[in-house]
């Protein structure tokens, strides 16, 4: 086992391109009212509203985790570049 965290870019990629694909999934969704439930279409609905705030949420924070994970990948990586740039070389 090693003792230095790695950054691991291609995990992070596929992680975001997940999460991405997620959003685009869910965000176009909507929850509609059950038909066919007569008296019960009232107690439905309130249950349906809070269905669709609860996806709407999601989608939020899928999209907001996917814009954290790139920023952080994108500082993980000038800091490396950066990192390796001050490491005297052997001439």
């Amino acid at each position: 086992m090693s003792d230095q965290l790695q950054w691991d870019h291609g995990a992070v990629s596929s992680s975001v391109t997940h999460l991405d694909a997620t959003h685009s999934e869910i965000s176009n969704q909507s929850v509609s009212e059950p038909s066919g439930c007569g008296s019960s279409a009232a107690s439905a609905e309130a249950v349906v509203s809070d269905l669709q705030s609860a996806l709407t949420g999601l989608a939020k924070a899928i999209s907001s985790q996917s814009s954290l994970l790139t920023a952080a990948d994108k500082l993980m990586r000038t800091t490396d570049d950066e990192a390796a740039s001050s490491v005297p070389t052997r001439g």
